[in-house]
C-alpha cells in the first residue's frame, strides 16, 4: 500500500514539475465544465448578466454582457441617463449568442452620463437570476 502512495506522490510531483512532459502524456485537458443551473432552475436555463459598464475613452462607454445560461435568447436593454430622457433602446442580437460566444459589448456615446442599464427591461424573457440584471452607476 505504500509502495502506491510513494508511486502516486512521484507521478504527481513529474507532473506538476515538467509541463511539457505531462502534454505528451495527457495530451486530452478536460473540457471546462457546463455553467450549472441555480437550484429550483431547469438544466436549459437562460441567464444573461452585466458584467460592466466602463469608460472607453472620454467620449465612449462600453457595456460588457456575458451568456451565463445554456438556452439562447437576445439581450435587449435600456440605457438610463442623467439628463431624465426616455431610456435609449439597444441589445445584443441572438447570432452573437448563436455563434457560441459567451461574452458580447458594445460601445455607446458617453454623454449625458449613464446612470442605469437594465437587461430585458420589460421582462419578455425567462431569465433565472435577475440580480445581475441591472447595473447602477453614480451621477
Amino acid at each position: 500500500m505504500r509502495l502506491w502512495s510513494s508511486l502516486a506522490a512521484a507521478a504527481a510531483f513529474v507532473l506538476a514539475a515538467s509541463p511539457a512532459w505531462a502534454q505528451r502524456y495527457a495530451p486530452h485537458a478536460a473540457p471546462a465544465p457546463e455553467p450549472r443551473a441555480p437550484r429550483g432552475v431547469p438544466a436549459d436555463y437562460l441567464d444573461h448578466a452585466i458584467v460592466s459598464v466602463y469608460p472607453v475613452d472620454s467620449n465612449l462607454v462600453e457595456i460588457l454582457i456575458h451568456d451565463l445560461g445554456r438556452a439562447k435568447a437576445p439581450a435587449p436593454i435600456a440605457i438610463y441617463r442623467v439628463d431624465g430622457k426616455k431610456p435609449t433602446r439597444c441589445g445584443v442580437p441572438l447570432e452573437v449568442f448563436l455563434n457560441g460566444s459567451r461574452v458580447a459589448r458594445f460601445r455607446v456615446p458617453a454623454k449625458p452620463a449613464i446612470v442605469r442599464v437594465e437587461l430585458d427591461p420589460d421582462h419578455e424573457y425567462p431569465d433565472a437570476n435577475r440580480a445581475n440584471d441591472v447595473w447602477t452607476g453614480r451621477p
